[in-house]
C-alpha cells in the first residue's frame, strides 16, 4: 500500500473516531446537566410543580443549544474594537458580537501558516484544553470556528494585564505576593494536569489577570494531551507546501503574543510602550525599565555583571522577547532540552523559574544570550544560584530547589505544594476568595489600557495565504467548530 493511502486511511480513522467522541462528549455533558439540576432540586425541596418547571426550561435550552450548534458563524459575526496582541501566525483582537453586543477575545489564525510550519497538532490540542476546560483557572472559549483561510478561538476577555507585565513594572514582589500568585499559578496548573494535559509554555506572558486580580492560564499552542491528535509527527505527511518557508517560525508557538500580553500597573510605562500604568499593588518596585531592548536574554556583558544590572537588563529586552518567533528559552524545564523525554513535572520546573524571577528580578539562568541560557539550564545544579543582594529566604530557596531540579527530585503533585514551609497558614480551598495583591482598575467594559504597548506589525493574519495543498480527502481541521453551552453570561454586555 502507497504511504499516501496509508496516511489518508489514518487521517479519515481518526477523524471518524473523533466526529463520534465529540458526539458522546455532547451527550454526556447533556446527561450531567440534568443530572445536576435534578440534584440541584432536591437541596432546594422544590415542589413537583415547580421540579417539572425547571425541567421544562432545561429543555428550552438544549433546544436552543442544538439549533445554536448548527449555526454557521463567521469573522462577520464580529466587530473590531482593537487588535490587542500579536504572534508569529495571528492576531488576537477585542470584538464585539454584533447580534448580542458582547465583549470577547479573537484568536486569529492562519490555517496555511498552521500547516506549513508543523502547528495542527499544537492548535487542536489548544482548542481541545479550552473546551474540556470549566474551571476559573482557565480562560474560557466560548466558540471555535473556520473559514476557508483562518481558524478563530472566541474567548473570554481577561482585561487585567499579565503577569509578564507586573514583573517589568516592579523591580521584585514581597514573599507574600509571590506566595499569593504561587498557590494561583500551582492551582491552574494542576487543573491542567487533572485533565490529562502538559502546558509546556508556562511562562509570566501566558498568566493573566481577571478584574478580580485572580489569575487565568492562557495560551494553550505547546500543550500536549497525549492524543494522536495532538501529535506533530501525525500530520506531517498531510500536506505539499509549495509556498516558501520561513526558518525562524519553526520554534514558534501559533499566536504566540495571544491573548497574554496585557500591561500591569507601575511607574514604568516606557518599558511596555504607551501603556497608562493604571492599577493599586503591594509590588514595592521601582518600575524602571526602558526601551524594547536588544536581541535576546542581554547584550551587555558589564550590564550582567551586577545584581542590578540583571534586573535592569531583563527588563528591557523582556518585552522584545515576548513578541519575537523563537521567544526565550528560561522557563523550559532540564529534560526537554536534554530530549530525554517528559512529563507533567515539566510545568513544575517552569513554575520554580517564575519563582525566581518573582523575588531576584530575573530568571535564575538569564544570560547575555540564548545559547549561554542553555547552557546554565543544563548545568542547573552549578548555575542555579541566589544573589545575596536579593534576601530571598531559606524556605524559598528550598521550594525553588524542589522545583528547579532533576525531574526524578522535582515536586509531582500539587500536595506536596501543600505541605512545604513556604505555604504555611495558606487556605488553599479559598485562594479564590483572598484578597488580591493588584486588582485592576477598568473604565468600562472594553478598556483595553492594561494592552496599550507597542504591538509590532509583523501578524501575517489578513496576509494572502501561500499556495497550498492537502493530501487528497484529508482535512486536518476537521471537527474544530465548537460552542459552549448556555453562552449567554459569557461576554460583557
Amino acid at each position: 500500500m502507497a504511504s499516501w493511502t496509508r496516511d489518508k486511511s489514518k487521517a479519515a480513522k481518526m477523524f471518524v473516531e473523533q466526529y463520534y467522541e465529540d458526539i458522546a462528549v455532547a451527550y454526556f455533558e447533556r446527561m450531567e446537566r440534568r443530572k445536576k439540576l435534578e440534584k440541584n432540586m432536591v437541596k432546594l425541596r422544590l415542589t413537583e410543580v415547580e421540579q417539572q418547571q425547571l425541567r421544562n426550561d432545561l429543555a428550552v435550552r438544549e433546544q436552543e443549544y442544538t439549533r445554536q450548534r448548527r449555526r454557521k458563524l463567521s469573522e462577520s459575526d464580529f466587530e473590531t474594537v482593537k487588535v490587542i496582541g500579536r504572534g508569529a501566525f495571528g492576531e488576537v483582537r477585542l470584538v464585539r458580537m454584533v447580534e448580542s453586543g458582547e465583549i470577547f477575545a479573537m484568536k486569529k489564525m492562519r490555517k496555511a501558516d498552521m500547516l506549513q510550519k508543523e502547528q495542527v497538532a499544537h492548535v487542536r490540542a489548544e482548542r481541545d484544553i479550552l473546551v474540556a476546560a470549566d474551571n476559573p483557572w482557565v480562560v474560557t472559549l466560548y466558540y471555535s470556528f473556520q473559514d476557508e483561510a483562518h481558524l478563530y478561538l472566541i474567548m473570554e476577555f481577561v482585561p487585567g494585564g499579565d503577569l509578564m507585565t507586573m514583573l517589568i513594572n516592579y523591580d521584585v514582589f514581597p514573599e507574600d505576593v509571590t506566595r499569593f500568585y504561587m498557590v494561583q499559578i500551582a492551582c491552574a496548573i494542576d487543573s491542567i494536569h487533572r485533565m490529562g494535559y502538559i502546558h509546556r509554555d508556562i511562562k509570566p506572558d501566558n498568566i493573566l489577570i481577571d478584574r478580580n486580580g485572580y489569575l487565568k492560564l492562557s495560551d494553550f499552542g505547546l500543550c500536549t494531551g497525549f492524543r494522536s491528535a495532538h501529535s506533530t509527527r501525525f500530520f506531517k505527511s498531510f500536506t505539499r507546501d509549495e509556498g516558501d518557508d520561513e526558518s525562524d517560525a519553526d520554534l514558534a508557538t501559533p499566536g504566540s503574543s495571544g491573548h497574554g500580553q496585557l500591561v500591569d500597573s507601575g511607574e514604568s510605562s516606557n518599558a511596555r510602550g504607551k501603556g497608562k500604568g493604571k492599577g493599586k499593588g503591594k509590588g514595592k518596585g521601582k518600575g524602571k525599565g526602558k526601551g524594547k531592548g536588544s536581541d535576546s536574554d542581554g547584550s551587555d556583558a558589564d550590564a550582567l555583571a551586577t545584581h542590578g544590572g540583571r534586573v535592569m537588563t531583563w527588563k528591557k529586552n523582556r518585552r522584545k522577547l515576548a513578541f519575537s518567533t523563537v521567544g526565550t528559552p528560561d522557563y523550559i524545564a532540564v529534560e526537554v532540552f536534554q530530549r530525554t523525554g517528559y512529563g507533567f513535572e515539566a510545568d513544575w520546573w517552569s513554575l520554580g523559574v517564575i519563582m525566581f524571577e518573582m523575588l531576584v528580578g530575573y530568571p535564575p539562568f538569564c544570560s547575555r544570550n540564548s545559547s549561554e541560557t542553555y547552557h546554565k539550564i543544563l548545568n542547573h545544579k552549578k548555575t542555579l544560584q541566589f544573589p545575596p543582594e536579593a534576601s530571598v529566604t531559606p524556605e524559598a530557596q528550598d521550594l525553588i530547589r524542589n522545583l528547579v531540579c532533576a525531574p526524578e527530585d522535582r515536586f509531582k503533585s500539587i500536595e506536596q505544594f501543600k505541605d512545604h514551609p513556604f505555604f504555611a497558614g495558606v487556605d488553599w480551598d479559598n485562594i479564590r476568595s483572598a484578597k488580591a495583591p493588584f486588582t485592576p482598575q477598568l473604565a468600562s467594559p472594553i478598556d483595553t489600557s492594561y494592552f496599550d504597548y507597542e504591538i509590532p506589525e509583523h501578524s501575517r493574519a489578513d496576509a494572502a495565504a501561500p499556495v497550498l495543498r492537502l493530501s487528497e480527502g484529508v482535512n486536518p481541521f476537521l471537527g474544530y467548530t465548537f460552542k459552549r453551552f448556555n453562552h449567554g453570561r459569557a461576554g460583557l454586555s
